[in-house]
């Protein structure tokens, strides 16, 4: 019997896909005489191996000799882990993307006043 697998050879028909991670999906056991196919979107193939299908496939069939044999039921799923929820209010959350350093600031007004100084003095001039 043909199974569907991600690489690590355990069958399934649940797989991974973009956008933070894909897994391949691979076909192992198929027949001589079997075809493996989808109709929509088209894809066909009869040998084992590698298939190049993504999250648009969710349903493939096996047929030999004209006869549907098997059917496979695809679940996609994303690989993305969920985030973490960060608490605070959004003021908190503001200043800490913020350099907290006071010179910092010192520093940032510091070259905004030299720069203002020579474009006042260019206008004299």
């Amino acid at each position: 019997m043909a199974y569907l697998h991600s690489g690590d050879y355990q069958a399934t028909t649940s797989f991974s896909y973009y956008p933070c991670e894909t897994e391949s999906v691979y076909i192992t056991g198929l027949k001589s005489d079997e075809v493996l196919f989808s109709s929509n979107p088209y894809f066909q193939q009869n040998a084992d191996g590698f298939l190049a299908i993504d999250d648009r496939f969710s349903t493939l069939y096996i047929m030999k000799n004209g006869v549907l044999t098997h059917r496979f039921d695809l679940q996609w799923k994303t690989g993305c882990a969920t985030q973490a929820i960060v608490e605070g209010t959004p003021g908190q959350q503001l200043k800490q993307s913020f350099p907290s350093q006071p010179w910092m600031t010192v520093i940032a007004a510091g070259i905004l006043t030299i720069l203002v100084a020579r474009m006042v003095f260019h206008e004299k001039n």
